[in-house]
C-alpha cells in the first residue's frame, strides 16, 4: 500500500506529484454536488490552513455510496491520480475563507 502524504507537503512539492497516485487523509470540510455528475470535496488534515479540493465523478457505484456518507467534519481517506491536465487550484475554491 502506498504511504499517505500530508496536504501541506503536497502543496509544497506539487510538481513532483503530477501523474502520480497519491493518498491523503483528513477531514471533509465542504462537499458540493453538481448536477453535472461530479462532487467537489474540500479536505484538510491540519498540516496547513489551505484545503485540498478533490473533484469526484459520480460514475462509480462505490463512490456514490461513499458520497452519501460524506459530510463536514468526517475523517476520510482519498486516493487521487494527479495529471498535468488537472492541476490543483491555486487558491481555495470560492476564494473566501
Amino acid at each position: 500500500m502506498k504511504r499517505g502524504i500530508r496536504i501541506a507537503e503536497l502543496f509544497r512539492r506539487e510538481k513532483e506529484f503530477i501523474d502520480c497516485e497519491i493518498i491523503v487523509q483528513g477531514w471533509v470540510r465542504i462537499r458540493r454536488d453538481s448536477n453535472a455528475g461530479i462532487s467537489f470535496i474540500e479536505m484538510n488534515d491540519g498540516s496547513c490552513l489551505r484545503n485540498l479540493q478533490i473533484v469526484a465523478e459520480h460514475g462509480n457505484a462505490g463512490l456514490a455510496a461513499t458520497l452519501e456518507r460524506l459530510g463536514g467534519g468526517l475523517l476520510r481517506r482519498s486516493r487521487s491520480d494527479r495529471t498535468a491536465g488537472n492541476p490543483p487550484p491555486s487558491s481555495p475554491a470560492g476564494g473566501a475563507s
